[in-house]
């Protein structure tokens, strides 16, 4: 049943102890959800200055009216 070490190993990408591998994995899924949490702050930001760009126009449409 056993194989020899080698082989094994290289199947789990080099770790030497499952501890390495979980704290890889979380690291990794860390990084993954920090990035996906940058992503939506940046959305976030987009949209607001959307919206305040979109109030600015509207402001403007509106004084122009009223001088008309």
């Amino acid at each position: 049943m056993h194989t020899d070490l080698s082989s094994h190993l290289h199947t789990s990408k080099c770790y030497q102890t499952t501890q390495e591998r979980r704290n890889f994995f979380t690291q990794e899924c860390c990084t993954v959800k920090k990035k996906r949490i940058t992503k939506k702050q940046k959305s976030t930001e987009t949209n607001l200055k959307m919206k305040q760009r979109l109030i600015k126009q509207n402001k403007a449409e509106e004084k122009a009216e009223n001088k008309r």
